[in-house]
């Protein structure tokens, strides 16, 4: 039984950011993906993915760096070179772009957080789904935005990459493009992730 508002209604975001998840309720069957993708020229949802349940909650001590972002937050933001940036002290043309998409919106800094989906072990970086679906659990987004098919594809396996909004368990994925795709300046693409975001934004 997924418990998540998944319609694209305005008010659904503001919903769930006041607590009522589980007002209302869709079937779904066990282990079958979920997807709702969107298209350049029509940002409508039209179908659905779900994860089986997630490993247990991992410790987090050892990446003091992230520890200011571990906090319960209204989105997350996540991207294949997030925890490269974050060692870089997000100054990075990736966390710049980011931050400046931040500002437009006007959101503070209770409205997001950051949360990579890689982990240093070893002075190797590998990818760590179980290490970010634990982090979220204790987080609790409403969305978390994921940039790129590289992202993607940590955390959702065996799926194919594509724009929009897929379940994942009880969280609501929003696929995107990757933030280089962005740059230096893509106003096409600029312009879609901005709509599918703005979407979804708390104002």
């Amino acid at each position: 039984m997924d418990t998540r508002i998944v319609n694209s209604h305005p008010a659904a975001a503001r919903l769930e950011k006041l607590g009522i998840r589980y007002l209302f309720k869709t079937e779904t069957n066990a282990g079958q993906p979920q997807h709702e993708p969107v298209s350049l020229s029509n940002s409508q949802l039209t179908s659905s993915s779900v994860r089986s349940s997630q490993a247990d909650t991992a410790e987090y001590s050892s990446e003091p760096l992230l520890d200011s972002w571990y906090r319960p937050s209204y989105t997350v933001w996540t991207y294949h070179e997030l925890y490269e940036d974050l060692c870089c002290g997000l100054n990075t043309q990736r966390a710049r772009l980011l931050s400046s998409i931040h500002t437009s919106m006007g959101w503070d800094a209770c409205s997001y957080t950051y949360w990579p989906v890689t982990r240093n072990v070893s002075d190797k970086t590998i990818p760590d789904k179980d290490f970010f679906y634990s982090a979220m659990d204790r987080i609790n987004p409403v969305y978390i935005f994921c940039f790129g098919a590289a992202a993607f594809k940590i955390l959702l396996p065996g799926e194919s990459f594509t724009y929009g909004k897929w379940v994942s368990g009880r969280f609501s994925i929003m696929a995107l493009p990757s933030i280089d795709a962005l740059m230096p300046d893509n106003r096409v693409l600029k312009n879609f992730v901005w709509r599918m975001i703005n979407s979804l934004s708390l104002s």
